[in-house]
C-alpha cells in the first residue's frame, strides 16, 4: 500500500462503493461484499492498534454492509 498514490485509491474505492450503492440487484450486491471483503483485510492489518471502541464501530460497519450486501443479492 506505500507505493499506491492515495488520491487514485480514495478514488478508485469512491467509485465502486458508488457503484455497488446505485447498482440494483446482484451486481450492485457482490459489489458491496467485494468492498467488505477489503474493509475487513484492512481491519484485520490496523486491529490491534484500535481501542475496544474503535474494534466494535467497525465490526459494527462491517456487520451492516455485509448485511445490506446480502439482502441486494437475495
Amino acid at each position: 500500500m506505500k507505493n499506491l498514490n492515495p488520491t487514485v485509491v480514495f478514488l478508485v474505492g469512491t467509485v465502486i462503493v458508488l457503484a455497488a450503492l446505485f447498482i440494483p440487484g446482484v451486481v450492485g450486491g457482490v459489489l458491496l461484499l467485494l468492498v467488505a471483503a477489503v474493509a475487513a483485510a484492512l481491519l484485520m492489518g490496523t486491529w490491534h492498534r484500535l481501542t475496544l471502541v474503535g474494534r466494535g464501530a467497525r465490526l459494527v460497519i462491517l456487520a451492516l454492509l455485509v448485511i445490506t450486501a446480502l439482502q441486494r443479492i437475495l
